[in-house]
């Protein structure tokens, strides 16, 4: 969700993971006086954080210098589509299989291209297509056979669902920025 939006371009996007402006101290302090020490820089921050229950009202009083905040829950409950039978892009899953190989596999091979755009979480694969296709359902038992059989499937089917959703989250708060900053300043406090 979009706070503030003073229309002007943003010259360093700042990541806050679970952070300012909502947290007081620590890395939001950080960030806060950088902001503020920098007034001849526009500033943007896109807010990631739990769920919009778990932080309270902004605790800080927004330099001018800042003229973009958006905000997104990566674990708010959300609606889901309603469950119906989708075949699923065969391209698109084995981009998917290809990605969860490399992860696997420490780095081994190349990243499909093509899951490194924000669009294929909205054409190629939507989070309705995660959920129900076959293909998406050959993935996850395909790779419970070979990684996770010591454990049980309902326990692994529930899990990886839950931990694909930031995902979709993700994507769409990337198209929802688009493309106008110069920089992007990654803070690692967490999410990484």
């Amino acid at each position: 969700m979009v706070i503030l939006d003073k229309n002007k371009h943003v010259d360093v996007l700042i990541i806050a993971e679970g952070t300012y402006p909502y947290i007081r101290g620590g890395v939001s302090s950080w960030i806060h006086d950088l902001v503020s020490n920098l007034p001849e820089l526009n500033f943007g921050v896109a807010f990631l954080g739990s769920r919009r229950e778990d932080y309270g009202e902004i605790k800080y009083k927004l330099p001018e210098n800042l003229v973009y905040l958006t905000t997104a829950y990566l674990f708010q409950d959300v609606e889901k589509p309603k469950a119906k039978e989708i075949e699923g892009n065969k391209e698109a899953f084995e981009s998917i299989r290809k990605l969860i190989y490399w992860f696997k596999h420490k780095g081994t091979g190349d990243i499909p291209a093509d899951v490194l755009n924000a669009d294929f979480y909205e054409k190629e694969i939507t989070y309705e297509d995660f959920l129900y296709s076959k293909r998406s359902w050959e993935i996850i038992t395909e790779f419970y056979a070979e990684y996770a059989m010591g454990s049980p499937f309902i326990d692994y089917f529930w899990t990886i669902r839950n931990m694909h959703y930031p995902l979709w989250v993700v994507a769409r708060l990337v198209k929802k920025i688009g493309d106008r900053f110069d920089i992007v300043h990654s803070l690692s406090t967490g999410y990484a």
